[in-house]
C-alpha cells in the first residue's frame, strides 16, 4: 500500500477538483438550490471513498457492490425523484427561455425545496468513474469527457455564467490530468509525483490568466466567411442556430421564440453574449425598443403571459406625428416579430406577441409618435380602464409595496403621469446596476419585495419587475416587457447583439394608451451630445435622470427620459421620445461645442492590445510547456542516476526501450541481459556494466537530433527524452 499512497491522495485530489468544481458551475451558473459547503463535504468523502477501495485489491467489487445496494435502496425514493425532476425543469428552463426548446409535460411544474441529492449522486457516479480510470492507467479521455458533462449544462445556455473560483478549480484539474496522462500511465508513482510539482505552477497560471483576461471583458469574435456565397446560403438556411449577415458572414445565432414564463428565482449573475441576433436600418434617430413580448400575470416568483390573450394596439389615440420607417432583418428565424414604437399598422398581438406566422426573417415598419399637444394628464381612475389583469397583484405583494410607497413619501394623489415618473425615479434609486448580482436567496417569497428592501444591485429584470409591480399597486395597468434596446443611426445598419437583451415597463395612460417606461439606471457612461441627436449612451440600459422620488418638482418638462416614444410638451411631465427629440432644457449645441474643444486623449490602436494579449498567451503556454519539460526531465534524471546501481540500470534500461522505440532501433540483446540480471541476482552490476546502457542511449539521442525540427521538438519537449 506504501507505494499507492500518493497516486491514491492525488487520485482523491483530482476527482475532487473535477467533479466538485463542474458541479458548483452548475450551482453558481444555474442557480441551483444547493449548499456549495455541504455538497463540498459529500463530494470530498465520495471522491476519498472510492480512491481507497479502488487503490486496493478487490476494490472494484467493492464499489460495484455498494452502488448496486444503493440503487435498491434509492429505488423509487421519491425525495430523489422530485429533487431530480425539479432540478431538470430549472435547468430547461434556461434551454426554452434560450431557444424555446420545450419543457415535458411529465418535468413542468416540478417543485423542490433543494437539488443537493441528485447532484451528490451525480458526483459519486462521477468520482467513482474518473478514480477508476486514473487508478488503473486507462488513457484520461474518460476522466475529461466525464468533467465536461456539468460544464456543457452550463455554458450551453449564455444566460448566465459560474462563478470564477468554480471554473478555475474545474480547469485546474482537467488541465492537469491532461499533461500528466503520459508519465501516469508508465508509471503511477511518477506521474503522482509529476502532479505535485506541477500543482502550484499550474495554479498560479490559471490564477495568473484569470486576473488579465476577466469573464466581463471577453467578448465572442464573429468569423465571417465571405466565400462560395451560395454554399453559405445553402448552410444558413438548413441550420437552425446559423445565420448570415448583410455582408455575407456567417454567425450563430438562437432561433425559437420568447418563453411563455420568466422564472425570476433565476434571475443571478449574468453574462450576455455579443453574437449578433439581428440587424436593423432605417431613417429613426435614437434609442430603438424592439418588443418582444409582455408579460400580464405577476405570482411573486415569476411572470408569465397568457398564451390566450389577444389585443391589437399599442396606442388608443389617432393623434400620432410619422416618426420614420424601419427594417428588421432577424438573422435566424424567430418564432414572433420584433416591433418598434409605434407601428403605423394593424398588428395582432396574441400572449404579448406578434406570431410571426409567414415565418419572416425581414420586415419593415412605418412608426409614429403620440401627439402631446393637446393631451392633459389624467388622475386615477381611468374613464376607460383596460383589462384588469394589469392591475393583479398577490395579495400580500400589494401591501407590501403600498407600504413601501408610502414610506418613500410618494402620494398616490398625483396624476398617473407624474406617479408613474415618481415610482420610476424610486426604483431607480433603490439600487445599482449590476450583471453581477446574485440570484434570490432561497426562502424568499416575493421577487420585486426583496429587490427593493434588501438587495443593493440589480439589472434590467430587477428594476422592470419592482417598477411594474409598484405600478400596479398604486393603480396604474403596467405590464413587464422583454426584447431588445439598440442606438439606430440613419442611413446605418445597427446591429442587435446579445447584450442588447433587455426589460422594461409599459404602463397604460387613459387616452394614449400604453407607453414605455425605463426604469433601469445608467452605467454612468459620458453623453456625447450633437446638434441633431439625443444624449446617446449604452443601448442596452438607456439614460437616466437624477431625481428625487419625494419631490413633484422631478417631473416636471424639463426632466427628461430616454424612454417615452413621445416629445415633451410644456403641458405634459412625461419623459422625452427614445427616437431622437432632443431633450428639452438643455443646448445640445452648447454641450457639442464644449465637447469638440478639448483635444481627444491619445490611446493606442485596439490592435496593439490584442496583439500584446496574445503575445502574452503565447508565453504563459511556452512557459509552461518548458516547465513540465524541466520538471519532467529532472524527475527522470534523478532515477536514471540516483539511488541504487540496479535500480539505476532498470531505468536505464526502461529509457533505452522508450528511445529505440522512438528512433525505430533494435535494442541490443546486452541490455536485456543485464536488465534481468539486475532485477533477479542478488549482485550489484558494476560501474563498468551499468555504462553500456550510457553508450547506448547517447546513440539514441544522436540519432534522433538527426530528425526534423518538428519531430526533435517533440522528442525534447513532449517526450523529455534529452
Amino acid at each position: 500500500m506504501k507505494g499507492k499512497l500518493h497516486p491514491c491522495l492525488t487520485t482523491i485530489a483530482l476527482s475532487f477538483c473535477l467533479g466538485y468544481g463542474g458541479l458548483a458551475c452548475m450551482v453558481t451558473g444555474l442557480h441551483l438550490r444547493a449548499d456549495l459547503l455541504t455538497l463540498g463535504i459529500l463530494c470530498l468523502f465520495f471522491s476519498a471513498l472510492w480512491g481507497v477501495l479502488l487503490s486496493i485489491r478487490r476494490g472494484g467489487r467493492i464499489v460495484l457492490g455498494i452502488f448496486g445496494l444503493a440503487a435498491l435502496l434509492l429505488w423509487g425514493d421519491q425525495t430523489l425523484r422530485q429533487e431530480t425532476l425539479a432540478m431538470l425543469d430549472h435547468i430547461l428552463t434556461f434551454y426554452h427561455r434560450g431557444y424555446g426548446i420545450p419543457i415535458p409535460d411529465f418535468i413542468a411544474g416540478q417543485v423542490a425545496d433543494s437539488h443537493l441529492l441528485p447532484l451528490v449522486t451525480i458526483h459519486a457516479v462521477l468520482s467513482a468513474l474518473i478514480c477508476w480510470t486514473l487508478l488503473r492507467r486507462y488513457p484520461a479521455i474518460l476522466a475529461v469527457f466525464l468533467g465536461l458533462l456539468p460544464m456543457a449544462l452550463c455554458f450551453v445556455v449564455t444566460d448566465t455564467v459560474p462563478q470564477l473560483w468554480c471554473i478555475l478549480l474545474w480547469c485546474f484539474a482537467l488541465i492537469m490530468i491532461v499533461i500528466t496522462q503520459s508519465v501516469r500511465l508508465r508509471d503511477s508513482e511518477q506521474g503522482a509525483h509529476l502532479a505535485r510539482l506541477l500543482a502550484l505552477p499550474l495554479a498560479l497560471c490559471l490564477i495568473l490568466m484569470s486576473v488579465l483576461v476577466p469573464q466581463q471583458g471577453y467578448q465572442p469574435p464573429q468569423i465571417p466567411f465571405t466565400d462560395l456565397d451560395s454554399f453559405w446560403l445553402w448552410v444558413t438556411d438548413s441550420l437552425p442556430f446559423l445565420g448570415s449577415s448583410s455582408d455575407g458572414g456567417l454567425i450563430s445565432s438562437t432561433g425559437g421564440e420568447a418563453p411563455q414564463e420568466v422564472d425570476l428565482s433565476t434571475m443571478g449573475q449574468r453574462w450576455q453574449s455579443n453574437t449578433p441576433v439581428m440587424e436593423v436600418e432605417g431613417n429613426i434617430h435614437g434609442t430603438i425598443y424592439l418588443r418582444g413580448r409582455d408579460y400580464d400575470y405577476y405570482d411573486s416568483l415569476s411572470w408569465s403571459a397568457d398564451p390566450e390573450r389577444v389585443e391589437w394596439d399599442l396606442l388608443s389615440t389617432s393623434d400620432t406625428k410619422d416618426l420614420g420607417t424601419l427594417t428588421i432583418r432577424v438573422l435566424s428565424q424567430r418564432g414572433q416579430l420584433y416591433v418598434p414604437y409605434y407601428p403605423d399598422r394593424d398588428l395582432t398581438y396574441t400572449g404579448g406577441m406578434v406570431i410571426n406566422e409567414e415565418g419572416l426573417t425581414e420586415y419593415t415598419f412605418d412608426c409614429v409618435e403620440p401627439d402631446f399637444s393637446g393631451y392633459t394628464p389624467m388622475p386615477i381612475p381611468y374613464t376607460s380602464q383596460p383589462d384588469q389583469r394589469y392591475l393583479q397583484l398577490p395579495t400580500q405583494t400589494r401591501k407590501d409595496a403600498l407600504a413601501l410607497l408610502d414610506e418613500a413619501g410618494i402620494s398616490l394623489d398625483l396624476s398617473v403621469p407624474n406617479l408613474a415618473q415618481q415610482i420610476c425615479a424610486y426604483v431607480r434609486g433603490s439600487a445599482t446596476y449590476d450583471l453581477s448580482t446574485k440570484a434570490m436567496p432561497v426562502g424568499e417569497e416575493d421577487f420585486a419585495i426583496w429587490f427593493l428592501t434588501q438587495s443593493s444591485t440589480g439589472y434590467c429584470v430587477h428594476f422592470a419587475t419592482a417598477t411594474t409591480v409598484l405600478l400596479r399597486s398604486a393603480g396604474i395597468p403596467a405590464r413587464y416587457v422583454e426584447g431588445f434596446a439598440v442606438e439606430a443611426h440613419p442611413g446605418k445598419t445597427s446591429i442587435v447583439r446579445g447584450t442588447n437583451a433587455h426589460a422594461w415597463v409599459e404602463y397604460y395612460t387613459d387616452g394614449i394608451g400604453w407607453r414605455v417606461l425605463e426604469p433601469t439606471p445608467d452605467l454612468g457612461e459620458t453623453p456625447q451630445v450633437s446638434t441633431t441627436a439625443p444624449t446617446e449612451t449604452d443601448p442596452t440600459d438607456p439614460p437616466t435622470t437624477e431625481t428625487d422620488p419625494t419631490d413633484p418638482s422631478t417631473t416636471e418638462p424639463s426632466e427628461t427620459d430616454p424612454t417615452d416614444p413621445s416629445t415633451t410638451a410644456p403641458s405634459d411631465p412625461e419623459p422625452t421620445d427614445p427616437s431622437g427629440t432632443t431633450p428639452t432644457g438643455s443646448d445640445p449645441t452648447e454641450e457639442s461645442t464644449a465637447l469638440e474643444d478639448p483635444q481627444p486623449a491619445f490611446s493606442l490602436p485596439p490592435w496593439i492590445g490584442r496583439t500584446l494579449l496574445i503575445l502574452l498567451y503565447v508565453l504563459i503556454v511556452v512557459a509552461m510547456v518548458i516547465l513540465q519539460w524541466y520538471l519532467r526531465r529532472r524527475h527522470k534524471q534523478r532515477k536514471l542516476y540516483r539511488g541504487k546501481i540496479n535500480a539505476q540500470a532498470l531505468e536505464r534500461y526502461r529509457e533505452a526501450r522508450r528511445l529505440a522505440k522512438l528512433t525505430k532501433s533494435e535494442l541490443p540483446q546486452t541490455l536485456h541481459d543485464l536488465a534481468e540480471k539486475a532485477r533477479y541476482s542478488q549482485h550489484r552490476l558494476s560501474t563498468q556494466e551499468l555504462s553500456q546502457f550510457d553508450g547506448f542511449l547517447r546513440t539514441q539521442i544522436k540519432a534522433m537530433q538527426k530528425r526534423n525540427i518538428f519531430l526533435r521538438l517533440c522528442y525534447r519537449l513532449i517526450c523529455a527524452a534529452y
